[in-house]
């Protein structure tokens, strides 16, 4: 294993006019990006990193006065393919972000095992052309601070929002004693639209499924995570059960745009697979972190599937980052709540002046909560599921759990 330094720097250099000196990468061409890059030693400085890259990269030599701190980081996870070179079991890497004014006319002098050439651009170009959501939100912020909060950046800032979580069985039912599936996808799209919804997290969403597109005349054409997203919202799609004619896994589909996803297995044995899905959303002054869940139906299993997730979020979620988890924890007996609320200081979304979660399964006549809803750095405004009953049965076992949620200040947050 390799010895990097899972710390580094992004330096953001810009001239007086606000425009953007990106450059493109030498290893993975058409990838653009800011000057980035490790400490060298565990006592160098970030500041002092920062200056040090800026030199190697494009050859400029800035003063101390030149570097402008920003005490922003960020945390993301490394591209499997590069972990080799950082110690083993290392995962993720903390970027701290600096931003350095220089004349467009100084002399740019490349290092060329690192990088291909180099563009000058406007900020909003930069945005499209940066492949790090990291470097995208540094040029976001360098372009509020411009502006002095006197022109907001046209972005959306929720300060509410409504969170959907609902386990759709893979789009199909089965009637009475039938064996046969019925297809209710084109259902559920109608039925997911009347929520009007934010953000909408599903579990057993059908990604793939050769043999029953084959078997069914109205087999939808696209994917059903497009299908089931309402008119301009944003898809996540991960996998967590493949096999020979389709997949079938989590998905998020959200009116805010998705900055970055990324799945991780999650299975406790071979014959039940699972996997956690993790989206960052950008909610224009921040990052919002959300996890959608599908935990195991063997409670030992469920317990180790909710400590890898606690030590996923510890390691990708900065503390003070806004956070939500949620999903189908199949947790009938009501044990995994407090764990959460110990370790991450996750409050639970649960109906106002009862200390049990709605029940939401099965959907003719819930007994078990088994959707859940988990959040840090929000109120919860209001809590309900859709009603229990002949329309909503007919579309899944599971009933949709539906929050809203206001942006707490850092005080009422912790």
């Amino acid at each position: 294993m390799g010895d990097k330094i899972p710390v580094s720097v992004l330096v953001v250099l810009h001239d007086d006019a606000g425009r953007i000196l990106l450059l493109e990468r030498a290893d993975h061409p058409g990838f653009w990006q800011s000057v980035t890059g490790s400490l060298d030693r565990l006592d160098e400085q970030p500041i002092d990193a920062a200056r040090r890259e800026v030199h190697e990269e494009t050859g400029l030599l800035l003063s101390l006065e030149q570097i402008e701190q920003t005490n922003i980081s960020q945390r993301y996870s490394i591209f499997p393919h590069w972990r080799f070179r950082y110690p083993e079991g290392v995962t993720h890497n903390t970027e701290h972000l600096f931003f350095a004014k220089v004349s467009d006319a100084s002399p740019v002098c490349l290092s060329p095992r690192e990088h291909i050439r180099y563009q000058w651009m406007a900020a909003e170009e930069a945005e499209e052309r940066c492949f790090s959501w990291t470097n995208v939100l540094a040029i976001r912020e360098l372009r509020r601070r411009r502006s002095n909060a006197s022109s907001p950046l046209s972005r959306i800032t929720p300060s509410e929002l409504t969170l959907v979580s609902y386990n759709i069985h893979k789009g199909r039912t089965r009637s009475g004693l039938s064996l046969r599936s019925r297809l209710v996808v084109h259902d559920l799209s109608e039925a997911i639209e009347d929520l009007s919804a934010d953000i909408i997290c599903l579990q057993e969403v059908q990604g793939r499924n050769d043999r029953l597109a084959a078997r069914h005349r109205d087999w939808p054409a696209q994917a059903q995570t497009e299908l089931l997203a309402p008119p301009g919202f944003n898809v996540a799609y991960g996998a967590a059960a493949r096999y020979l004619h389709g997949h079938h896994g989590n998905a998020v589909l959200a009116r805010l745009p998705i900055l970055h996803q990324e799945t991780q297995d999650f299975s406790d044995h071979a014959l039940e697979k699972r996997s956690t899905l993790h989206v960052l959303l950008d909610l224009g002054d921040d990052v919002l972190h959300l996890y959608v869940v599908h935990f195991g139906l063997l409670a030992a299993g469920r317990a180790r599937q909710l400590n890898r997730l606690m030590d996923w979020i510890k390691a990708a979620t900065p503390s003070h980052a806004p956070l939500l988890v949620a999903g189908d924890f199949n947790d009938w007996q009501l044990r995994l709540a407090p764990d959460l609320w110990t370790r991450l200081r996750l409050r639970e979304a649960l109906p106002q002046g009862r200390g049990r979660p709605l029940r939401t399964f099965p959907s003719i006549m819930p007994i078990a909560s088994m959707d859940r809803i988990f959040y840090r750095g929000f109120e919860l405004t209001s809590l309900r599921r859709a009603p229990a009953g002949p329309r909503w049965a007919r579309l899944s076992d599971h009933l949709p759990l539906i929050a809203g949620l206001r942006r707490a200040d850092s005080k009422s947050s912790t």
